[in-house]
């Protein structure tokens, strides 16, 4: 059975938390046994699961069996019974590094071997609130057992494991519907579009991404805060919105790199990662949305203390501002989102600070905002404007200068010695397509 394409018989969804499918960790299925103790298991594993009266397993299946094990232990690093998810229909496997085959004959081995916990991926068109899930599983005890009885400590798999950079991005461009689903209380993306990838300007966008991902596998990206995987897996270009009327692939486009990796890490472990084995710096736009909304109407701006409000903290005008963007109106209340990041990492309880007392004061200093929820100008706009700032800057820097560089979204990772070069390039690109001056920094 496809995991994807059916409700389950039994009810696995029950037995899965929101909590827990939502914190699950992306199965980006790019990675191999390198030491031998990892091999061995592979082999033997292979051997025990692959049904008898059958020629021996492919090297496929072995591929398989090393990528679902190596996600399976790097979704537990912080926590040993966090799951793992992947969606499982054939075409999302298309030109993938891991076969649907092999993959889906490995996981269901696994899982009657009773070393895989499976909850089964549906699609549910009766519920309009929650249409589907993507498979979710984790590794069962035994499965930790056997991992042990070879030699390997679970929480040392980067030591057993790592991504084979010559992997390439199976869908170098995403195009998404709009965001109108609801898993609780969160938003969940938009389902992928199908697409022509030979037509303009697809095809373009193609093949800057695939340039891109062949220079950057050829770089040495580390941290000791961050994993291989999450560092040097393929990049994707993620176009948003794609249901609406006549669309021009002019909504969302940034880069992601797959699983989410490095770009979800926090800023302090982001600050230990090297390139080339020198130490980075992160260049970034402040207020940039902000500043591409007032570019827009021609109206004078400056981005340097867009956050600045007597008597209010940063963040908080900060967080007010992004939800805002992100939304279509002015919120009536403080988003569920918005309050735990502020209080977990601003400490800024939200209770003190009125949603409405926020909005009277950040429409006072920025008056533009005031017919925010009337504009045709929208997030999907704003964030492809900066997306193709970012990919022009970060494609140029390696294709131009020969300078490795890791995108966030508003923002660039670089070498420290070529900060001052990403500056410029930064405010060059921004000038010329916005016709208006960034503020760029560097920390």
């Amino acid at each position: 059975m496809n995991y994807d394409t059916a409700i389950p018989a039994n009810d696995l969804a029950g037995e899965l938390t929101d909590e827990q499918a939502l914190e699950a960790a992306y199965m980006p299925l790019i990675s191999v046994a390198v030491s031998d103790q990892a091999k061995a298991m592979i082999t033997a594993l292979a051997k025990q699961l692959y049904p008898t009266g059958r020629k021996a397993a492919s090297d496929k299946y072995h591929r398989a069996l090393g990528a679902i094990i190596s996600d399976l232990l790097r979704a537990t690093k912080h926590n040993v019974g966090r799951y793992s998810y992947r969606q499982m229909s054939a075409g999302s496997f298309t030109g993938h590094y891991v076969g649907y085959r092999p993959c889906k004959a490995a996981m269901d081995h696994l899982r009657d071997a009773g070393l895989l916990e499976v909850h089964t991926g549906y699609k549910d068109p009766r519920n309009i609130h929650r249409k589907g899930m993507a498979t979710r599983m984790r590794a069962t005890s035994a499965l930790y057992e056997l991992v042990v009885s070879h030699g390997i400590e679970p929480a040392k798999w980067a030591e057993h494991f790592a991504v084979d950079r010559s992997v390439k991005a199976a869908s170098p461009v995403v195009l998404k519907s709009s965001k109108v689903k609801k898993w609780g209380n969160v938003a969940v993306d938009g389902e992928a579009m199908h697409f022509d990838p030979t037509l303009p300007p697809v095809d373009a966008f193609i093949a800057e991404v695939n340039a891109f991902n062949a220079y950057m596998a050829r770089q040495i990206i580390a941290s000791p805060k961050i994993d291989d995987a999450e560092l040097n897996a393929p990049f994707q270009r993620i176009f948003s919105q794609g249901d609406l009327p006549n669309y021009g692939w002019d909504r969302g486009g940034r880069l992601y790199i797959l699983g989410g990796g490095y770009q979800q890490a926090s800023k302090e472990d982001r600050f230990t990662i090297t390139i080339n084995g020198e130490p980075t710096a992160d260049v970034d736009f402040s207020a940039s949305h902000l500043t591409i909304l007032h570019a827009l109407h021609k109206v004078a701006f400056n981005p340097a203390d867009a956050y600045t409000i007597d008597g209010l903290p940063r963040d908080l005008i900060k967080a007010w501002v992004t939800a805002t963007l992100g939304h279509h109106q002015f919120h009536r209340r403080w988003p569920e989102e918005a309050k735990a990041n502020l209080l977990k990492k601003r400490g800024i309880d939200t209770g003190l600070y009125p949603i409405k007392s926020v909005e009277k004061a950040v429409l006072d200093r920025h008056p533009l905002l005031n017919d925010w929820p009337n504009s045709e100008i929208r997030w999907g706009i704003l964030q492809y404007l900066e997306s193709c700032v970012i990919v022009e800057c970060v494609s140029r820097l390696a294709m131009e200068y020969d300078v490795p560089v890791l995108p966030m979204h508003d923002s660039i990772i670089i070498p420290i010695s070529k900060s001052d070069l990403a500056v410029k390039l930064m405010t060059t690109e921004f000038v010329h397509r916005l016709k208006a001056k960034p503020s760029v920094k560097t920390s």
